[in-house]
């Protein structure tokens, strides 16, 4: 009888586990991803739903190559070049940011660009990977604005400054001697 018992606890404090484990992934806003050492998605969250625009309930047993592939460039990154695949040879986390120029383009052939963080799960031996990744699409946008604003402001005060220039030290040539010395040190400065 007291096993019985102790097993309805258990049970009933692996239920509360498991619910609260529910609700911090419904309330992460990255998608996140949990998957075996076969690459079987075990585990998604509602972000990643959206994300990949795939039913979580469809894809928990399928190959996350199902949900979402690699590219860098337009380059497919294939078994051992995939961030994933350096994560688990690795041991260690391997994170993505927007310098590594990497894209996901999901089963349906959206392409964005994205950052990741890939963890293993690590106990008696690696047991999976759970990636956390985020669509960067505005930052990138953003970023490459930023890029092209610098270029050409640069560009367009260059050719001003240097008439500028020119016109200074003809100024100063022209006027050596003929101003008084106040004038002269401001048209020298």
């Amino acid at each position: 009888l007291n096993a019985l018992q102790d097993a309805r606890e258990l049970e009933g404090a692996v239920q509360r586990e498991h619910d609260q484990l529910q609700t911090v992934l419904a309330s992460i806003g990255d998608a996140v991803c949990v998957i075996d050492n076969e690459d079987q998605i075990i585990l998604m969250n509602e972000a990643a739903e959206r994300l990949f625009e795939k039913d979580l309930a469809k894809m928990v047993g399928r190959p996350v190559k199902d949900l979402y592939r690699v590219f860098k460039g337009n380059r497919e990154l294939l078994g051992k070049e995939r961030p994933s695949a350096v994560s688990r040879q690795t041991g260690k986390t391997r994170r993505v940011g927007l310098e590594d120029y990497l894209f996901i383009e999901t089963s349906r052939g959206r392409r964005f660009p994205a950052i990741q963080v890939i963890s293993p799960l690590i106990g008696a031996g690696t047991h999976g990977l759970v990636i956390v990744m985020r669509d960067v699409t505005v930052e990138k946008q953003v970023d490459e604005s930023k890029t092209n604003f610098i270029s050409i402001a640069s560009h367009q005060l260059r050719t001003p400054l240097t008439a500028i220039r020119w016109l200074t030290e003809l100024l100063v040539k022209e006027t050596k001697g003929k101003l008084e010395p106040q004038y002269e040190s401001y048209v020298d400065d």
